[in-house]
């Protein structure tokens, strides 16, 4: 099939197919007498593949690697459960972050002084301890632009 049939059949762009052909994740298909790219059924199976990891949040990287072991036929039960259960565990951790993030800007939130319509004096705001990585500099975190001390 045509590169826009296989597109069609996948529901995604020729660009992405393009493009994953290019960083190695679908391999080059054999080329018709008119230079058409020539797909067949297994190239619509490794796609749904990479379009269903990426539904999972894997990233292209992790996918790469999961590609090379479906192409060796190395792929197994106990493979797919360590890579989900690393998924999920990834996963928690970022609802952790975020969580403590929601808690932060509630409890920021709350230690608002000044009354609604009136200038906030920066100083006269403390945060809390910020989650890991996150910004120690409240003014901008809130973006105060030009207001800045």
């Amino acid at each position: 099939m045509k590169i826009g049939e296989l597109a069609a059949s996948c529901g995604v762009s020729t660009d992405t197919l393009r493009y994953y052909e290019k960083i190695g994740l679908l391999p080059r298909p054999a080329r018709r007498g008119n230079g058409y790219r020539d797909y067949g059924a297994e190239d619509a199976g490794l796609v749904q593949l990479i379009r269903g990891a990426q539904g999972l949040g894997f990233s292209l990287q992790e996918i790469a690697e999961i590609v090379v072991q479906v192409g060796r036929q190395e792929v197994t039960r106990e493979m797919v459960e360590a890579r989900l259960k690393a998924k999920i565990a990834a996963t928690d951790a970022h609802i952790a972050r975020l969580q403590h993030l929601r808690e932060t800007l509630l409890a920021t939130l709350g230690q608002l002084v000044c009354a609604p319509g009136t200038p906030l004096r920066v100083g006269a705001l403390t945060a809390p301890a910020p989650a890991p990585g996150g910004s120690e500099d409240l003014g901008v975190a809130l973006s105060f632009g030009g207001n800045r001390p």
